[in-house]
Formats: C-alpha cells, structure tokens, sequence
C-alpha cells in the first residue's frame, strides 16, 4: 500500500510551516513598535538578547512581509509590519553619502557605518518588493537613489566594504555578483527599466561565466579581479549554499529570456553542490568546502546551518518544476527530512539557526548575531509558489516520487485491516501490537523512519523497533501517518499507561508519564497525572487539534502521543519535526487528516 505525498500535501506542510509558525513568532516576538523596526538579535525561544538593529535584518525584513502581502495573501497586518520597517529604515538607515548602514541602536543612533555593501543590495530587494506591495513613490526614489550610488561604488573596486566578509586587494567576490544580479533584476523588470535589467544580466553573466566552472563542476566564491583563480585557502573556497542560492536566482533572471542553456546549467549547478555539500555521515548540507581537500578557509565549514537547507528546498523545487527531472525530487526528499527533523523548535515557531556537523546546537557567531525572517520564510513563500503550480497542473494526482510503505504485514498490524486498507480512527479499538511488531515498520521488523518518513529511508536506523518502550531517535521523527496510527516523540521511556478508553488515542506511548497538570493535544490530565478527558475539549477547554492563533496545547516535557484524528474534530495541522500534510483516505473513501505531536 504506497503512500506517496502529494503535491498538494506538500502545499499543506509548508503552508501550515510559514503561517502557523514562522511569521507567528516574528509578529509576537520581535516588532518593535515603540521604537520602529523589528529586534532580529533574538533566541529561538523569542528572548531578544540585544536590542542593536542590524540594518541587513531590517531590510530583508522588509522584504518578507511585503513578499508576504504580496505572493500569499494581501492582509493588511503583514503591509503595515512591512510599512513599520520601511519608516524607521528610511529614517536611519543611511549615512549622509546615502550609503546603507551596517548597525543602528534600537532608538537608529548609527553604532556602525557603511560597512558592507550587501545592506544596500538588501535594501534595493526590500524597497522594490515593498513598493510592489504598497505602490509607495517613496520607497521607489529610494531603491532607484540606491541603484545609483552602488553602481557608483561597484564601478570602482575597493572603493566599498563587504563584512561580515571582507575582501583583500585584488581579489572579487561571487556573492557582489550574485546579490545584485537579483536585485537589480527585481527592480528593473518592476519599473520595466532595461538599462537596469542589463545591468541585472552583467552581474548574472559573470557568475555564469567567470565563478562557475563546468570543466570542475564548481561555483568558486573569490577570484582575482581579471577572473582568473586564486590558489589560496581563500581562492579554494566553495560555499554549496552560495551556490544553490545563485543558481535560483539564475533561473529568475533568464527565465524572462527564454535563455534555457543558461536554465540548464544552472539546474546542473544545483545538481553539483547538493552533492558536494551532503554529508554521508551524518546527513545534511556542510557549510564550505576547500578544493584541495584542506581545512576550509570559510568559518564553521563542518557546521549544518539552516540557510543553505532553506535555499537548497526551493532550488530542488524549482529545479523539478522546470526540468522534471527525477534526482531534484530525490534530494529534496533529503534535504527535506534533514531539515525539518532537526532545526524546527517546535514549541516556538521558528528554526533553530545554527548545528555542528552531528546536528548539535551551537551559539558562536557564523556571520551576524542575528535571527532575522528572511531565509527561513522566503524558502516557504518560494515553495509554496512552485508547489501551488504544480498541485494545480495535477490537482488529485501524486507527485512521481512514489514510496512505499514501510508498514507490517496486514495480518500482524492492528492498524491496518485484513485487506491492507487502513482502518478509520473510529474503528481501531488496539493498542500496537504487544508482541513488538510495529504498525509501521518494515516487513521482517526491520524499523522505518515514522510512516516510512515523508519520504523513504536512505538507510536502516537501527535496532529501536517501533514497539512498546522503544523509541525513536530525534532525527526519525517524521513522516507521514495512516489514520489511526500512533505517533510517537524522540524520547524514551517506559510505556505505563493503556490507551485512552474514550477516545481511543493511546495516551502515552512514548517517554516518561505525563506531569500532574499539563495537557497534552488529546487529554486534560488531573491529579497524579490521572487522565481526565473529554474528547472534544483539551487541557484549557479548546478543541483538540485547533491551529488558529497559537498553540493550544503545551505538551509536558516528555512530548506526548496522539493518532492521527477524525477530520471533524479538527483543522489539519500540519505539524513540525512530525508532520503531516492532508491524509491518504481510508478504505471506504473518507478523508483523514494527519496531526502531531507537539514535542
């Protein structure tokens, strides 16, 4: 019995990724009304450490809640958050050479000048897609006032600054072209400007030209000013993100041409880094890589960082659509399970930044101390887009990257019936299977990521079976669902309760006994930890499964279990480290919904 996961199931994840989490936590944690702009020097828990204000962050800000507005829906929340940004960075944002700024306080009092050239590339990016939104002259003066004095600027080498990476004399940097082929792109096809837009195409030709190498299958990030290569740790540095990140904006750029050689290599470019980057050890994107083979010149080359899986998701997305090309589906698939099994923080909203190479996390510095909504949120926007397209050219069918179950026999599985179909909540009356066989294991017993992962294991997990006691690691925690099916956290511990006679969601089938007093998705839980349940009421009298506004339900500090529930009881929730998008249907043709743990 395949499951294989819709576009259109796709579309509901990361929907249900950026609207009910990500811009959730920035609208609550981080506005600063009082002061104008947005506080981006914050934890994953929401803290604001320091209230300095990154011009970059502000900017990019600006980006992401006119993007919001504009490529989501257009509510008026998301253009006035937008608006409040653009106010207080069009008031402190610039020098008196009308040079973008690196660092302002809370109040804009200048802490750090026109240090990096990059904030005026953000600012343009930000500027245009705000005046796309809001129509505002102003904003539209300001990006064309920016696109004029960076040309300036880039018209003389070492005449601009570039931190957090600064550039030595005679040296050049991918990252000047790559960022101002696309802003300058954005803003000169919104103004219908072609000067702009040839000077957009500049930008993309040395990057296609000059950093990317087709006879290394490379995308270098520094060479001397004539182009050629330099043999040092710095000339050695390939940076996949950085690659992947420009290879999309490539696309962008000659899509408007109809230039599909330049598509093309582009795609092929994709195809390169995420096989560079992929660490076959512990799974994920590295940060750098060094040619030769030597210690990275880049810092924290080892480190998974969220950025490059972000621009990685929509690449391979984008890479599919246009060349349907079955290895861009494949490593999404990679890419997708690593990502979204090990940097979502679950009871906040948003995504940890920064892992080690064994997906620990760490607080130095990588570039800027900054949190900012912009590569995380523009990932999900760019997706949704690309998925949308593509769940409307085929509305009911799958995507072609079909996956098999890694479900028991039917005979050996209380979740499944004796034809294989999977059962409706309302009828599964057992528990799983105390002899240890695993509703969702593979045949022979032999452990699958949960459900078989939203997409299949690239290898076995190891021996904790999906059994009464045993659990699964953290990075396992994914997957897609058959209704009725028990979803279990990361954590371990003995199982010492029974399911839930009422409504037969087995309450603890994972960790440690739930806390005297704490709710958990499906139960209230009252003295000792007794279950007190009503089946249509959680632990602070909403109904369980609810996802409007914030999470109803903290879950205590085990995590806690559910199943996937009757569709009426709830709106689907398309969860975190376990999510599920819009169910398979059951045997007899209803539709179940998918939910998850709130661990």
């Amino acid at each position: 019995m395949p499951i294989t996961p819709r576009f259109v199931d796709l579309l509901a994840i990361y929907r249900a990724e950026l609207l009910e989490r990500v811009v959730p936590f920035w609208l609550t944690h981080a506005i600063d009304w009082p002061n104008g702009g947005i506080l981006t020097c914050i934890s994953d828990e929401g803290q604001v450490l320091s209230t300095d204000k990154y011009m970059w962050s502000q900017l990019r800000a600006i980006w992401t809640f006119s993007a919001l507005y504009n490529r989501i829906e257009p509510k008026q929340e998301w253009l006035d958050v937008a608006r409040h940004i653009f106010d207080f960075a069009k008031k402190y944002g610039r020098d008196e050479q009308g040079q973008w700024v690196f660092c302002v306080s809370q109040a804009g009092r200048i802490l750090q000048g026109a240090t990096s050239i990059y904030a005026d590339g953000f600012a343009m990016y930000g500027l245009t897609e705000f005046a796309r939104a809001s129509g505002d002259p102003e904003a539209i003066d300001l990006a064309l006032t920016t696109y004029e004095n960076v040309q300036r600027r880039l018209a003389r080498p070492g005449s601009y600054h570039t931190e957090p990476y600064p550039l030595p004399a005679g040296v050049k940097a991918h990252g000047i072209s790559m960022i101002f082929s696309l802003v300058f792109h954005e803003l000169g096809h919104f103004l219908n400007r072609p000067d702009i837009i040839e000077a957009s195409l500049y930008h993309a030709r040395e990057v296609m030209e000059v950093y990317r190498r087709p006879e290394q299958k490379l995308l270098y990030e520094f060479t001397s000013l004539d182009g050629s290569l330099l043999d040092s740790p710095q000339g050695r540095t390939i940076v996949p993100g950085h690659a992947i990140e420009s290879m999309w904006f490539m696309i962008h750029i000659f899509q408007p041409l109809a230039d599909n050689e330049r598509i093309r290599q582009a795609i092929e470019t994709i195809h390169w880094h995420v096989e560079l980057a992929w660490d076959d050890q512990y799974g994920g994107l590295l940060l750098a890589r060094d040619v030769a083979g030597e210690t990275p010149w880049w810092k924290f080359p080892d480190s998974k960082i969220w950025w490059p899986h972000t621009e990685a998701l929509y690449a391979l997305l984008l890479a599919y659509e246009l060349s349907q090309e079955r290895w861009c589906l494949e490593w999404f698939a990679q890419v997708h399970n690593y990502a979204f099994s090990h940097y979502p923080v679950t009871l906040y909203g948003e995504w940890t930044q920064k892992l080690d190479r064994q997906g620990r996390k760490f607080t130095e510095t990588v570039a800027l101390p900054v949190k900012d909504p912009f590569h995380l949120p523009r990932a999900l926007i760019c997706c949704i887009e690309v998925l949308q397209r593509l769940a409307e050219k085929a509305p009911e069918s799958s995507s072609p990257y079909d996956l098999p179950t890694q479900a028991a026999a039917a005979a050996d599985c209380p979740y499944l019936g004796a034809a294989g179909r999977q059962l409706a909540v309302d009828d599964q009356r057992t528990a799983p299977d105390q002899r240890g066989h695993c509703p969702l294991a593979a045949p022979g017993g032999q452990s699958g990521r949960l459900g078989g992962g939203l997409f299949p294991l690239d290898s076995d997990p190891g021996p904790q079976h999906h059994a009464p006691g045993r659990f699964y690691r953290p990075e396992q925690r994914l997957g897609l669902v058959p209704a009725g099916a028990p979803v279990y956290a990361g954590h371990r511990g003995p199982v010492d309760r029974p399911p839930c006679p009422d409504c037969l969601h087995p309450p603890l089938l994972l960790g440690h006994p739930r806390p005297a007093g704490r709710a958990c998705r499906n139960h209230r839980t009252g003295p000792a930890g007794a279950d007190d349940h009503d089946s249509l009421v959680g632990g602070d009298g909403l109904p369980p499964f609810s996802t409007r506004g914030v999470d109803p339900f903290r879950p205590g500090p085990g995590g806690h279990l559910g199943v996937a529930a009757p569709a009426q009881h709830r709106q689907p929730d398309p969860g975190r480290g376990l999510f599920m998008g819009p169910a398979a249907r059951c045997g007899g043709g209803g539709q179940r919904d998918y939910y998850r743990c709130g661990q």
